[in-house]
């Protein structure tokens, strides 16, 4: 359980503001605890859930011809990996990049400091002598801390589809604050959920063994287990939906019966109408021209591009675009 102030305090302020919004929303970032992680990984092994190992296939396909692009007219680079999640796709980075003696520190970056001390305690073990500077705090926060403590070149690294749990203005917003911290030179590395056969779509979130379910529902037993809340997750339904036209899917757990809820911790009481939805992640898939559309709005040039044998997922290097 994560337990350093700055994250309770953060955790908290959003699940009650979520909780208390019309439509209910909680944020898909809380899904991961211990629980949460073990049960993620089980998803990324279920035939259906191709996202995991399309990225982990561009990434171990590219790893090299990637490092290089990193690397051009440049000796050194800081690495700054902005939520890296269970940390195998960006092991394929650091693995090469420490087996070929490349000049880089590892910057790892997350709002809770005890999940970054229990990774640089992993890496330190796997990696014995790299560099590794994990930053505590929000995104660009920490990005304007770096721009002046480092002149070296930022390689920034956003995996997992990350920016299709945003909105359309949220995601414009997310990769503007990117670029007003990179500087000339600097790259994003980062990956989109493409658009593709709506039934593989829904497949990839139903999956036959309940993975997902469990998975979605874990943010229930972890509020009881955080917050002394008084979820009974049984009475409620996982439910996801996805609209082809939008390209949006939403994952959704739907209250089966009218109930208040009481959350100790927060001290308050949370109150449901029967069949209330609470979405607890959406997840946009892409089309290309979207995805330059998304970042022309935000004032960057993708450079290259990657992606898997089955197109089902891209990964794009940007940087600043000059006017």
């Amino acid at each position: 359980m994560v337990t350093d102030k700055n994250y309770e305090l953060t955790f908290a302020k959003e699940i009650i503001d979520g909780l208390k919004s019309s439509p209910k929303e909680l944020s898909s970032k809380y899904l991961y605890d211990q629980s949460g992680d073990r049960l993620f990984q089980q998803l990324t092994e279920q035939p259906d859930y191709y996202l995991y190992r399309s990225e982990y296939e561009i990434i171990e396909n590219h790893t090299k011809e990637l490092v290089d692009l990193f690397f051009e007219d440049t000796k050194g680079i800081d690495l700054i990996d902005l939520g890296s999640g269970d940390g195998k796709k960006t092991r394929l980075f650091l693995s090469h990049l420490y087996q070929n003696n490349y000049d880089f520190v590892y910057r790892p970056v997350d709002i809770s400091k005890s999940v970054l001390e229990e990774q640089k305690e992993t890496l330190n073990a796997e990696f014995p002598g790299m560099r590794i500077e994990p930053r505590s705090g929000e995104y660009f926060e920490v990005l304007k801390q770096l721009n002046t403590e480092s002149k070296r070149r930022k390689v920034l690294l956003v995996l997992g589809s990350n920016i299709g749990n945003l909105d359309h203005q949220s995601a414009i917003e997310f990769l503007s604050g990117i670029n007003s911290a990179l500087k000339s030179g600097d790259l994003l590395f980062i990956g989109f959920d493409r658009r593709k056969s709506p039934q593989r779509i829904w497949e990839a979130y139903n999956d036959k063994g309940g993975i997902t379910t469990a998975f979605v529902k874990n943010i229930l037993k972890r509020l009881n287990k955080e917050l002394g809340a008084g979820f009974e997750t049984d009475k409620f339904l996982h439910w996801t939906d996805y609209d082809p036209v939008t390209g949006i899917l939403n994952n959704n757990l739907v209250a089966s019966e009218k109930m208040e809820v009481k959350i100790k911790k927060l001290n308050t009481t949370v109150f449901f109408e029967q069949w209330e939805p609470v979405r607890i992640a959406v997840s946009k898939k892409y089309s290309e021209q979207e995805i330059l559309d998304l970042s022309e709005s935000a004032g960057l040039k993708a450079i290259d591009k990657f992606e898997d044998h089955s197109l089902f997922f891209s990964n794009y290097i940007f940087k600043k675009k000059i006017s």
